[in-house]
């Protein structure tokens, strides 16, 4: 497995009193115990130019799509996508190449029209209205081009 390398700086408190050279007496930051966590996913992200959750979420409301349906288009599972959203999980890179489908809703119309047998397939399964979804996508995509 291979792992990509960053540099960051954590915030921690120690008690008074107690021996800041000793990390077992550090504590994550009490006000958000993941702060440092999200500043690592925050960099990573930069760095390596991954889209943010913010960015994520902004493209999928754009095109209309409600959770459910982008991680069906997306071949991916809606607790992967809600908590890539949420900031709880940094996507992994496989995950960032899919999730770049939502910059440009052309992308996602053509995957949908090519894939759209195997959709409604898996529509059935992850219980979202495929013909709700295809009215919605066929919509947007004449907006788009007027």
């Amino acid at each position: 497995m291979q792992f990509e390398s960053f540099m960051a700086n954590h915030r921690y408190w120690v008690l008074e009193g107690r021996d800041i050279t000793d990390f077992d007496e550090y504590m994550e930051p009490l006000n958000d115990p993941d702060y440092n966590l999200k500043r690592d996913f925050q960099k990573y992200r930069k760095q390596y130019n991954f889209l943010s959750p913010e960015a994520i979420s902004n493209y999928r409301k754009q095109l209309g799509l409600n959770l459910r349906e982008a991680a069906l288009i997306l071949a991916m599972s809606f607790s992967t996508l809600s908590n890539i959203e949420n900031g709880l999980i940094l996507q992994s890179y496989d995950q960032e190449i899919k999730l770049r489908d939502l910059e440009n809703p052309f992308r996602i119309f053509d995957k949908v029209d090519k894939y759209r047998t195997l959709l409604e397939q898996r529509a059935l399964k992850r219980n979202v209205d495929i013909d709700k979804l295809l009215k919605k996508l066929e919509d947007k995509k004449l907006k788009l081009k007027r």
